[in-house]
């Protein structure tokens, strides 16, 4: 199972990079490019079933099963840091978009089928949507149907995206913010999470401060290139320029980092 949805991972997000690549001004927002994401991954060969319970693999704003600290995030001189979910430091953090693993689905689903009450099977439901961190801790502390789980495998593929409007100091903050929750994220998972950033970007450096933002664009691209090699990053840049008079598109190979993981080899793009 984890391979079709491995392809299918990989093909909607190629078929949004094209997308956007074709077409860089067709998304307003970054709601509208998340939605179209969603759309282009959503399929009901995602969805796990069992006694009519019907539940799919991929989620937006998903939670996080450690906390974080948001202003140590901030600080790009010091690495991140995870806190379990017990201390009293930090907040659990959202997922822009997550893939969970179907066993874990399935974990749960069978607990459904096989708990008495309407409570109970509240409960096992309420593990897969994971707002309630009391039971993600029963997961972690294997009570109950999870004795034989491990908590840092519940997700396959964790991704963070961001749309580059304007060319300034405050979206490269959120793009480094994105790569090191997402580095905390692999550590958590002991290296089990497949973690992707997704920067998209249709301006080109124009205007009375030119070449400011021509230095933050050289800077974006150092940072994905740069990016840790637990991570894949991956920079889309795709706008237009003024040709004799008329607006011509420019949409150059996305630019990556030098990922280390195998998988992420199979993003390819000319």
């Amino acid at each position: 199972m984890s391979t079709l949805i491995d392809d299918l991972l990989k093909t909607g997000v190629l078929k949004a990079i094209n997308k956007f690549r074709e077409a860089p001004k067709i998304f307003f927002t970054e709601a509208d490019l998340r939605s179209y994401l969603y759309y282009c991954l959503y399929t009901r060969k995602m969805e796990r079933q069992v006694n009519g319970i019907a539940v799919n693999c991929l989620h937006q704003e998903y939670p996080t099963n450690f906390r974080y600290i948001e202003d140590e995030l901030k600080d790009f001189n010091q690495p991140p840091q995870y806190y379990s979910l017990e201390s009293k430091k930090g907040d659990r953090g959202n997922y822009d978009l997550v893939l969970l693993n179907p066993d874990f689905v399935d974990l749960c689903l069978s607990g459904i089928a096989a708990a008495d009450s309407l409570e109970d099977k509240y409960k096992y439901l309420n593990h897969i949507v994971n707002k309630d961190y009391i039971l993600a801790l029963e997961r972690e502390k294997r009570q109950g149907i999870f004795k034989n789980h491990d908590i840092t495998t519940e997700l396959l593929y964790a991704l963070e995206y961001k749309y580059v409007i304007r060319l300034n100091k405050g979206f490269i903050d959120e793009i480094k913010k994105d790569i090191r929750k997402l580095q905390l994220a692999y550590q958590h998972s002991k290296g089990n999470l497949r973690c992707i950033s997704l920067v998209f970007c249709n301006i080109y450096p124009h205007g009375r401060d030119n070449q400011r933002q021509k230095d933050y664009l050289g800077e974006i691209k150092d940072i994905i290139r740069k990016a840790p090699e637990e991570i894949l990053t991956i920079f889309i840049h795709s706008y237009y320029l003024l040709d004799n008079g008329e607006l011509k598109k420019e949409t150059p190979k996305p630019c990556t980092n030098n990922c280390r993981h195998s998988w992420a080899r199979e993003f390819k793009f000319s």
